[in-house]
């Protein structure tokens, strides 16, 4: 079931260039603001160029195409016209090719260089020992995040990095099998109630975030809703009769009855709420808060407003 999209997916989204159905291109006007026109358009679809800057004799501009979650952004340079403002230019080289994803870029002042931010994805799961009250790893040595347990504890499922494929293993990691391949770009899963099928996000570019359904054996993945719109945030309801939804702000958690057919509000926490999750009886509704300077996980069982505090994260 779908619910609206929290503010980590949201802002997520807002950083890739194209995630989704969004698109970016790259303007340039004279400084009087006369002659305003896109670059390079329509060399794309959908259009995913940002962050252009110059080199320093004016020959060259370099700029970011984005690919999409996994291969991130490429750096590409523009052999600028002689003349200014002119609609006409060449082809773009591509300078780079993975596997770093590529961010701000800034060209040495001689324009012998090009500075650029590079990165790759990894992750690590841990989990907090409540003995201890410290984190210590789980599946120790692989690179992954989004892990997501089934409700009898059985059997957990999780996105690798930085691939951005969907796994499922039994929760000491043995009998791991790959359940999707590029080009869905997996995140977020979540178990049925019995275990038998996986709901997760795709984030593949250019075609809108979206749900999709799978076995959790073996199985070609399915759309949940045919959607011109981006989908986020799969959730299954803990009983049949309620479901839970971020609000657009991501500051309150809102409960839905099947029986009444009403929303109503159910918890709302300074700073902003995400990743929620129901406990495996379906008793307790988890999840996390940012941005308040001391992030933290809560936990809140039906009928009780005010939530408990599990773990402080200063």
């Amino acid at each position: 079931m779908t619910a609206p999209s929290s503010g980590a997916a949201r802002r997520a989204a807002s950083r890739a260039s194209a995630a989704g159905n969004r698109t970016s291109l790259i303007w340039e006007t004279r400084v009087d603001g006369t002659h305003l026109h896109a670059i390079l358009p329509g060399w794309r679809s959908p259009s995913s160029e940002c962050c252009r800057v110059w080199s320093p004799d004016g020959r060259y501009y370099f700029f970011l195409s984005y690919v999409d979650q996994v291969r991130g952004a490429n750096i590409w340079a523009l052999r600028q016209s002689k003349r200014l403002f002119s609609n006409s230019s060449s082809e773009p080289m591509q300078l780079t090719a993975g596997p770093v994803q590529f961010g701000a870029l800034a060209p040495s002042p001689d324009g012998k260089k090009l500075f650029a931010e590079g990165f790759q994805a990894r992750g690590e799961l841990v989990r907090h020992d409540l003995s201890s009250r410290q984190f210590v790893p789980f599946l120790s040595g692989s690179s992954a995040g989004d892990l997501a347990f089934s409700t009898d504890g059985k059997w957990i499922a999780y996105v690798s990095y930085p691939e951005r494929t969907l796994w499922r293993s039994r929760a000491d990691g043995s009998d791991r099998r790959q359940l999707t391949f590029q080009p869905i770009v997996a995140a977020m899963p979540r178990w049925s109630s019995d275990a038998s099928q996986l709901a997760f996000l795709d984030m593949e570019s250019g075609s809108g975030w979206k749900i999709l359904l799978l076995s959790a054996e073996v199985g070609v993945p399915q759309e949940m809703r045919t959607e011109d719109f981006s989908q986020a945030d799969v959730a299954w309801s803990p009983d049949g009769q309620h479901l839970i939804a971020l609000s657009n702000d991501s500051r309150r958690i809102l409960l839905f009855d099947f029986n009444t057919g009403n929303w109503s509000d159910w918890i709302s926490v300074r700073g902003t709420l995400s990743y929620p999750n129901w406990s495996s009886d379906r008793k307790y509704l988890y999840f996390a808060t940012s941005e308040t300077g001391r992030p933290a996980y809560y936990r809140a069982s039906l009928g009780q407003s005010r939530p408990e505090l599990l773990l402080d994260l200063p």
